[in-house]
């Protein structure tokens, strides 16, 4: 048996958003023609790269926030017991959290390698590094939540 035998797909996968993730970083520091930086050049690269983020940690925080003041404090396994608007917004909230987070896991490499290779969507390659570096940095930021509540989050 070889050492492939043992390795997930998932352990391929996460190794390869990291190195996507720093390349990202090194892509959108570094200097274009003009000298001026590549998250710089436009203020659509400002908004791919701040926006995702923040709407990953504004739903996730102001459900932390609702079901705190709902319920007054952090409840147990699952929704049972949740009022009606708690339970909409927490099934209105896992979509942002969920993109960002399995976006930097299987999308953004093989992204990162096809707009990088092929020459007429090149220019795009900002926007996806963006977008993959907040995901990633905002989903790093949501385990800055209460323990209570990123205890029944994760169950």
């Amino acid at each position: 048996m070889s050492i492939l035998d043992y390795l997930s797909p998932m352990s391929l996968i996460i190794p390869s958003g990291f190195v996507c993730l720093l390349w990202s970083i090194w892509w959108l520091s570094e200097r274009n023609e003009n000298g001026i930086r590549r998250y710089r050049q436009s203020k659509s690269n400002l908004v791919f790269l701040f926006l995702p983020g923040l709407i990953n940690l504004a739903a996730f925080y102001s459900l932390a926030l609702h079901m705190y003041l709902s319920l007054g404090d952090w409840p147990g396994i699952g929704t049972e017991g949740f009022p009606d608007a708690l339970y909409v917004h927490y099934a209105l909230m896992t979509y942002p959290f969920v993109i960002s987070f399995f976006f930097p896991l299987i999308l953004f490499g093989p992204l990162w390698i096809i707009f990088y290779l092929i020459k007429p969507i090149r220019p795009w390659l900002d926007k996806v590094a963006a977008i993959g570096v907040s995901s990633i940095v905002s989903t790093l930021l949501n385990h800055l939540a209460p323990s209570g509540f990123l205890y029944w989050f994760w169950d």
